[in-house]
């Protein structure tokens, strides 16, 4: 079970066994989410271990596939939080078109949480910038 925004690993074995090096891409879900694997290159006869790192976020059993292979991850539901804004701070106050604005803020979590939080800055719907 892991934390929401903890990594999780996929771990996989390619078996190449024909006679000749071979190529494996792969497409994958885990929950909503898409993610590719590959292009991995694969010695003829040979079997490699790969590995693929996942990061959720959504809480409770996430069901995955790789190309027709199932898989479930299971993520704790995160507690809540408390989220505290202060010394915001937006210059210039006035722009001119196309110049650049500088928004700072301290952002601060009274409460434990499990996991990693994200903040997004969007502008009329577009995220503009993201930190985790």
């Amino acid at each position: 079970m892991l934390d929401p925004g903890e990594t999780a690993i996929l771990q996989m074995e390619l078996t190449n066994s024909g006679y000749v090096e071979s190529e494996f891409s792969g497409q994958g879900t885990i929950g909503p989410n898409k993610f590719s694997v590959g292009p991995i290159s694969v010695p003829a006869l040979t079997t490699i271990l790969v590995r693929k790192e996942l990061i959720v976020f959504e809480s409770g059993i996430q069901k995955g596939n790789l190309d027709g292979h199932a898989f479930q991850i299971e993520i704790r539901r995160a507690k809540e939080t408390n989220f505290e804004v202060s010394n915001l701070s937006v210059s210039p106050t006035n722009a001119k078109k196309d110049q650049l604005i500088s928004v700072t803020a301290t952002l601060s979590n009274s409460l434990a949480v499990l996991g990693k939080d994200e903040i997004t800055l969007k502008v009329d719907g577009m995220i503009i910038s993201s930190e985790s």
